[in-house]
């Protein structure tokens, strides 16, 4: 073997040299930015900050940082913390969401599949008064074209509903007030199916659309 002087060169590279391993990149600057992009994320929101670095460090699992440390020395790092398998700094819940204090006990660091499933509704949850309004307001002036009308109606055709259903849909619509528009828009709505269903008796066509 040649004899090879090695200036300047840290223990670690040296033997990654003879080797021809690879060495491990430094991953903390990496984390550092990843941090302060969430801190600064979730003050903008609103949320009441209170992890540090140091307890931020300890929500991440040797395996994730292995995962993150082999993605950093393939040089893709970025490109996997982008994707649906990378990591984000997330609220362990919803309740925790709610509570809008993020700490050691409410946030959990996990890939986004399951950040996901930790903010959907579960059984026996309902949405905060905020995100009905939220919705309500994305809904208002939308209306479904033809297409979408008649796979509804395909797709209830020839269904029955039980009495217990009947029962819950009637108990959800008690005391629901609609609007003067909304009342005529739902009149009209009806006078239409009961002149179009007549209509297709008389010319005994098979029933097309019933009224309610």
């Amino acid at each position: 073997m040649d004899n090879i002087v090695y200036v300047d060169s840290s223990p670690r590279e040296v033997i990654s040299a003879i080797t021809g391993r690879q060495s491990n990149k430094n991953l903390t600057p990496h984390l550092e930015r990843m941090f302060e992009s969430s801190r600064s994320r979730q003050l903008r929101a609103g949320v009441l900050f209170e992890l540090t670095f140091e307890e931020y460090l300890t929500l991440i699992s040797k395996g994730r940082r292995r995962t993150m440390q082999q993605a950093l020395n393939r040089g893709n790092l970025k490109g996997f913390m982008e994707s649906d398998r990378g990591y984000v700094l997330t609220w362990k819940g919803r309740a925790e969401k709610a509570a809008g204090v993020m700490n050691l006990e409410t946030a959990m660091f996990v890939n986004r599949e399951a950040s996901r499933r930790a903010q959907h509704l579960k059984k026996g949850d309902t949405h905060r008064e905020d995100s009905i309004e939220a919705i309500r307001q994305s809904r208002l002036g939308k209306r479904w074209d033809e297409e979408t009308i008649e796979r509804i109606r395909q797709s209830n055709a020839g269904q029955t509903r039980s009495d217990e259903t009947r029962q819950r849909i009637s108990a959800a619509r008690k005391g629901t007030k609609d609007k003067e528009v909304t009342k005529a828009a739902k009149s009209e709505a009806a006078k239409a199916r009961w002149a179009a269903y007549r209509a297709a008796k008389e010319k005994n066509v098979p029933e097309g659309i019933k009224p309610h």
